[in-house]
């Protein structure tokens, strides 16, 4: 059980979590990206459509026919773009984990201390075989959330690239 929580807490699998979380947020990013150049495309094909058609008919059935093609267009393209991102997993986890993290580790971490400071006696009352593994302890996990945040952090923010419109 030690060397599960020794593993759980360390600042590899904080990286690796943190990897994980970023790598959702690209795949919804680049799904979205995806939404909105399929739009594009399909936006720019109506128009190709439309000015072949007026080449081929007459001004008043092409106007009519045409109207009716980007109304078609529009609605559908409006549809898909109501649809939700393919993994909405990311950003449910993105938008409150980490304030849920540190509002955890601030009442637990408050209330521990407070509590065994009081039931000890403070720290000069305890031996210290006993408090250098709970200091090992606390800086093991201390690293593991600071890699974790840090590493979702940067990962969640995206490129500058990432944030240009097309």
């Amino acid at each position: 059980m030690t060397a599960l929580l020794s593993v759980l807490t360390s600042g590899a699998f904080g990286s690796a979590l943190g990897s994980l979380f970023q790598w959702l947020n690209r795949k919804t990013e680049i799904a979205a990206k995806k939404m909105e150049y399929d739009h594009a495309e399909k936006m720019a094909d109506l128009q190709n459509q439309q000015a072949l058609a007026l080449a081929d008919k007459a001004k008043e059935q092409v106007v009519a026919a045409g109207e009716q093609a980007v109304a078609k267009v529009e609605a559908s393209a409006f549809v898909e773009s109501q649809k939700a991102p393919l993994t909405p997993l990311s950003d449910t986890l993105k938008s409150w984990m980490r304030a849920s993290i540190t509002a955890y580790l601030l009442v637990l971490g408050t209330y521990l201390a407070w509590n065994i400071g009081r039931l000890v006696g403070g720290l000069e009352s305890l031996d210290t075989a006993i408090l250098i593994p709970i200091y090992t302890d606390i800086i093991a996990q201390v690293f593991f959330l600071v890699n974790l945040t840090v590493s979702w952090f940067f990962g969640a923010r995206g490129t500058a690239s990432s944030k240009r419109k097309p």
